[in-house]
């Protein structure tokens, strides 16, 4: 090992970064104390190996493109820095503060798509990683994608009716789509996602799978994500908040793809509820409240599936819970957002100008 560390120390110099700020572009607490910047600059040192790696059959080698690292203690970075490969897709980083217990961020553009992993927890005692990165050749032409899995959770505050949905889409191709139309930037559309109508841009929050709303749309009741589509499965994670209706929540949809499986979980509290193509399947402890589960499966693309909540119970008889007491949305729960905040950076493709 002391061989392979003197050679790393010894590689060219990369371009590196001391990072002060808050983590991800967040208003977090997080922030720089003098104690981190000290380890950083004389704890412990460590070295990460990346490996890039070419997905798609047939295509050519990923040669040397440019690296950009950075390392996380908890949701703040602290470290950052560039390399360029090697001609075999190859890159060896020394030289790595580990004193703190950090993540290695490792990003790569290839063919106008900008790709993302997460290594090991790197530390004092855990000082060497690897990171195995997959890039693809880009396509425009839309592959046969479909939904694996859409779960949706519906919650009853006395303001009205928060929803966690979970979308997990599929690409079977070893290419990555750019996404068709509507365009907006450069940026093609791949999933689209139909909220209530009461629902507006500002009752939504992004919980992971996106990157924000510089490549995300609402408009006209309808979700759209505009980044590459990578092979294999992209879950989206998103919560959105509908104001109190007198007579009804109607949580029907059109399915946005093939769609394997479909589970509805909606509180057992006495509510009538009206399915349309979900079948009911009893009732599950969620460790809170008791829920209702209605489910379906192998849905067609455009067929209607959901729920329809009516005598729904006064807002006196509905508990808000006391985490979103204070809060301009319900469903804005700080605890569970700071690691959140995190993933979702990290499993994003964000599709860059190729100009």
């Amino acid at each position: 090992m002391s061989g392979m560390l003197s050679r790393l120390l010894g590689l060219a110099a990369s371009a590196v970064v001391l990072v002060s700020g808050p983590a991800l572009g967040q208003d977090g607490p997080a922030q720089m104390t003098d104690e981190m910047r000290r380890m950083i600059t004389e704890g412990a040192r460590g070295s990460l190996a990346v490996q890039v790696e070419q997905g798609t059959a047939g295509g050519p080698g990923v040669g040397a493109a440019q690296l950009s690292i950075e390392l996380y203690h908890q949701s703040l970075a602290v470290y950052q820095m560039t390399r360029t490969l090697e001609e075999n897709g190859t890159a060896l980083l020394g030289d790595l503060p580990v004193g703190l217990a950090v993540r290695p961020v490792v990003r790569i553009e290839y063919d106008g798509v900008s790709y993302v992993e997460l290594g090991p927890s790197m530390d004092a005692e855990h000082p060497d990683a690897a990171v195995k990165l997959t890039v693809y050749q880009t396509t425009h032409e839309e592959p046969a994608w479909r939904v694996a899995m859409r779960h949706i959770m519906v919650q009853r505050v006395k303001d009205g009716t928060i929803v966690n949905e979970t979308l997990v889409v599929e690409n079977p191709t070893d290419k990555t789509w750019f996404g068709g139309e509507p365009l907006r930037e450069d940026k093609g559309t791949t999933v689209r996602v139909g909220l209530p109508a009461l629902v507006t841009q500002q009752d939504v929050h992004l919980d992971s799978g996106f990157h924000g709303w510089c490549c995300t749309t609402f408009e006209n009741g309808e979700l759209t994500v505009q980044m590459p589509m990578m092979p294999g499965q992209t879950p989206y994670k998103y919560t959105y908040f509908i104001p109190t209706q007198p007579e009804q929540v109607d949580l029907t949809f059109s399915a946005v793809a093939p769609t394997d499986s479909i589970v509805v979980f909606v509180p057992d509290d006495g509510t009538e509820t009206e399915a349309t193509t979900l079948a009911a399947r009893g009732t599950q402890d969620t460790g809170r409240q008791r829920m209702r589960t209605f489910t379906a499966e192998h849905v067609d693309a455009g067929q209607r599936a959901g729920v329809v909540l009516r005598t729904l119970r006064t807002a006196a008889e509905v508990q808000t819970p006391a985490a979103s007491v204070g809060a301009p949305f319900p469903w804005v729960m700080a605890a569970g957002l700071v690691g959140a905040v995190v993933l979702a950076v990290l499993v994003v493709v964000m599709m860059r100008g190729r100009g």
